[in-house]
């Protein structure tokens, strides 16, 4: 049943006035994320590496993490909290996403891990992880939400 609703998520194609409703959540979540991202020192006004770096990554970035996490928060874990209600299912996803990060970083203490631990980090992951969620809510689509997370880890991968 949870990976039927998953497939209806992805199959589903939001039309252009929802596609411009989940525009002002995005742009509402960035403005806000990109603050706390400055405020934080993790985000510079300098790229990190050539853009051709980041563009031959940004498929991979684009199915790891954020693919996937998406699938999973707001894709499988959604639905199934979804019985309940869908401030249940986004409150369920936002906590179990924000966790997710500081967690990765204790268990897999990958290079420039110690940034998941930070608390604006964190902060700025649950502020978007609130935003992946009701864009899932108001177009009943993962798509606007995979993208709104593509765009915030390409931008974070090169800045």
């Amino acid at each position: 049943m949870l990976w039927r609703e998953l497939i209806a998520a992805l199959k589903t194609w939001p039309d252009i006035a929802t596609w411009f409703r989940a525009a002002k959540v995005s742009a509402a979540a960035l403005a806000m994320i990109g603050a706390l991202a400055w405020a934080g020192g993790f985000l510079s006004s300098a790229p990190r590496f050539g853009l051709n770096i980041v563009w031959a990554n940004a498929l991979l970035l684009f199915f790891v993490p954020t693919f996937f996490e998406e699938a999973v928060f707001r894709g499988l874990l959604f639905s199934a909290a979804r019985r309940w209600s869908k401030r249940w299912a986004a409150t369920v996803t936002v906590v179990a996403f924000t966790l997710w990060h500081p967690l990765q970083a204790l268990l897999l203490d990958f290079p420039g891990s110690a940034v998941f631990l930070e608390p604006l980090f964190i902060f700025a992951v649950a502020i978007l992880g609130m935003a992946l969620s009701q864009l899932r809510i108001i177009t009943k689509s993962l798509w606007p939400a995979i993208l709104l997370h593509w765009i915030v880890v390409v931008v974070w991968k090169l800045f």
